[in-house]
């Protein structure tokens, strides 16, 4: 079978799956229903293992399983079709978050977050794709391996590392990518974007910048003077930029859950009302067993609305068939819970009645956080974070190992250490050519893992135009190049410089003159033969005449 076929069938059988679950949940209150099983071309039945399966794609067997053991026709949450110890789920434990999760032996290898209520066909394809690149025993792309399935590639390395650097050349991007890769990761993957980020994951991004005088009472905590009302001057506590961010990483979230009852209830009672003053009562309802129910009829009781078939005692008011919504008894004993059921399902059938989830608060905050720290060598790095130098390491994240803060005595409660939870990420930027580049002790470089960010790859990341690429990369080699600047490529010069030229904001002589010829000048600043460099440089960025002249002079 080509790969083409396979991936075809494989797909289609994984979107009858996906529609079957949708349909039990929202239409029959997640119960399964062989009724409508029947009408599959693949899966008829609540689960069959692979072995005993008549589905065959490319001589694999696959089965399937719907079945929550020990809930009679209630369908599991994770619904998958497998083949030996390789599946395929459809996970909607969490209704505010279902996801495609390909598995092997119960290790995740990869996860879709759907962006929608139902997957879409590029999602199922996608899935499937990793699905038989395994069975060919395809190398997986690391990215599409990794759980979140981050857009940018460097953000694997900061999930992995926490703490991540990023060194190069003045001008590289280098703030630019700790933002892209910030937004990645707060976002699980949606988006690289600042500015496509919601106001709650905008708020999971701090950013500070060091200088020489920032210190500890700025990042971690200090005493800082306020003034009473009555003018009185005195000395508060207060935390810093990063134990704020931290503190707020470790608060536990409410979830959101899911629930319009209201909404649909008062369209629904509102057409019953006006059936019932029309004489003929409302008879679109059907029981769960498909009955009409004749002449439904509404009423209105001390604040309280509700419904009865005409001619009867069977009284269901408003309260009681929310509780049903929310999977509880009608009354304590229960009684004519079947009909409110009915009307629970009709609500979602003919009013837009959606499943109800109940808000939760997360026992702990798994949500992704990302501290920026901008020109992290400019300030004293162990001057600034003190004893969080021990928090940091990724070793020691998390309750197991506490620090005392220096101000711990003037906590309420003293005893109480601080940590950094796991769910905290820092990125650091810093040009190697900083004079202050040796205030990073090696106590904090052990603690952070360095990724070079060169020249050229801010060129083909960042620059759209070939001429300006060239350009910089003509520039460039002349820094290196013993016999013109003579330079290590520490000094080369970062993308961000050209970018005026290359969206025509500039020319290249006024780019030269405001920004490269500074730049180069205080390279050379202190050398002999500074003025000769800067002149050889110059012919080289312009591309002009013969240099034999101008190199023999500095030889």
């Amino acid at each position: 079978m080509n790969d083409s076929s396979r991936m075809e069938e494989l797909s289609e059988v994984v979107t009858e799956l996906i529609e079957f679950s949708n349909w039990c949940y929202d239409n029959n209150e997640g119960n399964y229903s062989e009724v409508k099983a029947k009408q599959n071309k693949f899966i008829r039945g609540k689960r069959k293992t692979d072995r005993k399966s008549s589905i065959i794609i490319d001589n694999l067997h696959f089965g399937w399983n719907y079945n929550q053991n020990n809930a009679g026709k209630k369908l599991w949450a994770k619904g998958y079709v497998n083949t030996g110890y390789t599946n395929i789920a459809y996970d909607r434990s969490n209704e505010n978050d279902k996801k495609l999760v390909f598995s092997v032996k119960k290790e995740i290898k990869k996860i879709i977050h759907l962006p929608s209520d139902k997957p879409i066909t590029s999602e199922i394809k996608e899935i499937v794709e990793t699905f038989w690149n395994y069975q060919d025993k395809k190398e997986i792309n690391p990215k599409e391996t990794d759980v979140k399935g981050y857009l940018q590639a460097l953000s694997d390395k900061l999930i992995k590392s926490k703490n991540l650097i990023l060194r190069g050349a003045p001008g590289t991007g280098k703030t630019f990518l700790a933002n892209e890769m910030a937004a990645d990761v707060v976002s699980n993957g949606r988006t690289t974007q600042i500015n496509e980020l919601s106001e709650d994951e905008k708020s999971r991004i701090g950013f500070v910048q060091f200088h020489p005088s920032y210190d500890y009472t700025d990042f971690v905590e200090g005493l800082r003077p306020t003034t009473s009302d009555d003018g009185v001057v005195s000395f508060t506590l207060k935390d810093g930029s990063f134990k704020s961010f931290v503190e707020e990483a470790k608060k536990t979230k409410k979830v959101d859950g899911q629930d319009n009852f209201e909404e649909a209830w008062t369209k629904f009672f509102d057409t019953v009302t006006e059936a019932s003053i029309e004489g003929e009562g409302y008879n679109k309802l059907k029981t769960l067993t498909g009955k009409p129910v004749r002449n439904l009829l509404a009423y209105e009781r001390n604040e309280i609305q509700g419904v009865y078939p005409a001619k009867t005692t069977t009284y269901m008011n408003h309260d009681q068939i929310y509780n049903v919504y929310r999977g509880l008894p009608g009354t304590p004993k229960g009684g004519f819970d079947a009909y409110r059921k009915a009307i629970v399902k009709h609500l979602k059938e003919e009013f837009g009645l959606k499943n109800y989830t109940a808000s939760t608060v997360d026992s702990t905050n798994n949500q992704n956080y990302v501290f920026i720290i901008d020109e992290i060598n400019r300030g004293e790095i162990s001057k600034i974070f003190g004893e969080l130098f021990f928090s940091i390491d990724p070793g020691y994240r998390g309750h197991k190992e506490g620090v005392y803060t220096q101000y711990a005595n003037l906590h309420e409660n003293p005893e109480e250490k601080f940590y950094i939870p796991n769910n905290v990420y820092i990125i650091g930027t810093m040009n190697d050519i900083d004079r202050s580049v040796d205030t990073f002790d090696f106590a904090m470089r052990r603690r952070f893992t360095f990724l070079e960010i060169k020249a050229e790859d801010s060129a083909q990341n960042m620059l759209t135009q070939e001429k300006t690429k060239e350009l910089m990369t003509r520039l460039n080699e002349a820094i290196v190049t013993k016999e013109k600047g003579g330079l290590s490529t520490d000094y080369q010069i970062g993308a961000s410089y050209f970018l005026s030229i290359d969206n025509g904001e500039e020319t290249m002589e006024q780019l030269w003159d405001t920004k490269l010829y500074p730049l180069l000048k205080d390279y050379f600043r202190g050398e002999h033969k500074a003025k000769e460099k800067l002149e050889i440089l110059e012919k080289v960025y312009s591309n002009d005449g013969d240099l034999d002249e101008a190199e023999t002079s500095t030889r």
